[in-house]
C-alpha cells in the first residue's frame, strides 16, 4: 500500500519489488491512487487497484477505511506491506487481517502521526542511520526492526547496457559534447539542495573548464524551477546549467555524467541515485548523513562533505575531477545494495512473520 505510482524512489523500488515477487512466485498486489508507473505492475505480472491510499482529509478516512475493510476482505492477504504514513492510519482504522510490515522510506518528522510506521509487526529500515531513528524515537526493540538496504538493478544499471545513441543526441541537442557534466537527480525539492548545488557549480567553473550542471527532476511546480533559474542567473552561470525535467532514461543520464551530486539537506534513508551512480561506475559526492554513510567509503568510491555546505561541495568538486583516473571499479562497491539481496530478505521477513501469525478470517 501507497500513496501513488509516480516518478520517484519510492514508487521505482514498489515497482521493483512487485516484478521480483512474481519471479519467485508470490502474488503481488499494490494498491494506491495510481499513477504512471501504475501500469507496470500489471504488466510485469502484478495486480495493481486504484485505491484512495494519498488523501490526508480526515472527514473521508471512515469511508475509506470501510473500503479497505471490504476489500481486505476479499483479497484475503497474507501480508500488508506499508509503504507510507496515510495508508498506515487508514490500516489502523481498519485492524488489520493479517501480519503487516512498513518500511521506513524516511527520517520523519517524530511524532504520533509518524508512529504508525513503527507499529508494524516488522519495520524494514532502508539503512543504519533509519534503524538507529526508528529504535531511538520510536523505542521499536531490535527485533522488529529489519535493516534491507534498497536494491539497485544491476541488470539495469549496467554501462555496458547504456543507450549511445541516445547520448550522442542529448549531448548535441544541449551543446554538451566537450562538457564536463556533474548531475543531480531528485525532484525539485528544497530538501533536496538544488540551490547548493548551483551555488557549488558557481564556485568550481572557474577551476573545472567546460563544467556544466545537469540538473535531471522536476517539481510540478513552476515556482521553483523559476527560484532556481533566478539563483542561476544572479550568480551569472546560466550558461553553465541545464534544467531537463523528469526522465525515464535514468541509466544514460548517469552515463553521460563525469560525476554524480546528492546534496540533500534532510538525511536521505538510503540515497538510491548514490548506489544507481555507482553502479554505472560514476563517482558520488554527498553529504556526510542519513543512508550515503551506508554507502560511500570517503577517498574509495567519493567524497563525503558536510551537509548544506556549497564551499565544500565545489572543493570535493574539484579534487574529484583533479583525480579523474582514480576512479575505477565503483561498481563493485555497490554489488551489496543489489535489487536480488533486497528481494531475498523481504521475502525471508514475509515469510517469517506469516508463520508467527495464523490470519484470522476477517469479520463480515
Amino acid at each position: 500500500m501507497l500513496p501513488a505510482l509516480n516518478i520517484g524512489g519510492i514508487e521505482r523500488g514498489v515497482v521493483d519489488l512487485s516484478r521480483e515477487l512474481v519471479r519467485h512466485g508470490w502474488d503481488s498486489i499494490v494498491l494506491s491512487a495510481g499513477g504512471e508507473l501504475a501500469r507496470r505492475i500489471d504488466d510485469d505480472g502484478g495486480r495493481h487497484i486504484i485505491f484512495d491510499c494519498a488523501a490526508k482529509n480526515p472527514f473521508n478516512a471512515p469511508i475509506r477505511a470501510w473500503r479497505l475493510r471490504r476489500l481486505l476482505q476479499q483479497l484475503e492477504p497474507d501480508i500488508i506491506h506499508i509503504r507510507s504514513r496515510v495508508p498506515a492510519w487508514l490500516l489502523r482504522f481498519v485492524g488489520a487481517p493479517c501480519s503487516t510490515v512498513s518500511t521506513f522510506h524516511g527520517l520523519y518528522k517524530v511524532g504520533r502521526y509518524s508512529s504508525r510506521m513503527a507499529a508494524a509487526d516488522k519495520v524494514i529500515c532502508p539503512s543504519t542511520a533509519v534503524f538507529e531513528h526508528v529504535s531511538r524515537h520510536y523505542g521499536t526493540p531490535d527485533e522488529r526492526l529489519a535493516v534491507i538496504h534498497r536494491g539497485v538493478d544491476l541488470e539495469y544499471f549496467d554501462p555496458q547496457k547504456a543507450d549511445i545513441e541516445f547520448c550522442r543526441r542529448f549531448q548535441q541537442k544541449h551543446h554538451l559534447e566537450n562538457a564536463v557534466i556533474a548531475s543531480i537527480v531528485g525532484r525539485l525539492s528544497a530538501l533536496k539542495g538544488h540551490d547548493i548545488f548551483i551555488r557549488a557549480i558557481a564556485r568550481a567553473k572557474q577551476k573545472i573548464p567546460g563544467l556544466v550542471g545537469l540538473i535531471v527532476g522536476d517539481s510540478g511546480k513552476i515556482s521553483r524551477l523559476s527560484r532556481l533559474k533566478t539563483l542561476a542567473a544572479e550568480l551569472g552561470i546560466g550558461e553553465h546549467l541545464r534544467f531537463v525535467g523528469a526522465q525515464k532514461q535514468m541509466r544514460e543520464f548517469y552515463h553521460l555524467s563525469d560525476f554524480v551530486i546528492s546534496a540533500s539537506r534532510q538525511p536521505e534513508a538510503f540515497g538510491r541515485t548514490v548506489a544507481e551512480a555507482l553502479a554505472m561506475e560514476r563517482p558520488v559526492i554527498a553529504p556526510a548523513h542519513g543512508g550515503a554513510l551506508d554507502i560511500i567509503r570517503d577517498g574509495e568510491n567519493g567524497y563525503l562533505v558536510p551537509p548544506a555546505d556549497d564551499a565544500a561541495l565545489a572543493d570535493a568538486l574539484m579534487l574529484i575531477w583533479g583525480t579523474s583516473k582514480k576512479w575505477q571499479k565503483l561498481r563493485e562497491s555497490v554489488q551489496c545494495f543489489s535489487l536480488a539481496q533486497m528481494t531475498e530478505k523481504t521475502i525471508a521477513v514475509y515469510e517469517k512473520i506469516h508463520s508467527q501469525r495464523t490470519p484470522p478470517k476477517p469479520s463480515v
